[in-house]
C-alpha cells in the first residue's frame, strides 16, 4: 500500500474538496474523498506524477 499512486486533475480535485466541505456529504464518502486527496497530495509531493 505505500506505493500508490493517484494523479488528479483539477476538475477531479475540486469535485472531491467540494464533497469534504458540503455538510450532506455521508461521512463514509467524504472520509474516502479525504484518503483520494491526501493520497495524491502525497504522490505528487514524492514526485510520481511524472
Amino acid at each position: 500500500m505505500g506505493n500508490d499512486l493517484i494523479v488528479l486533475d483539477r476538475k477531479a480535485r475540486r469535485e472531491l474538496e467540494q464533497l469534504l466541505t458540503d455538510g450532506n456529504t455521508a461521512q463514509k464518502i467524504a472520509k474516502r474523498a479525504r484518503i483520494v486527496l491526501m493520497t495524491a497530495e502525497r504522490s505528487w509531493r514524492r514526485g510520481d506524477y511524472a
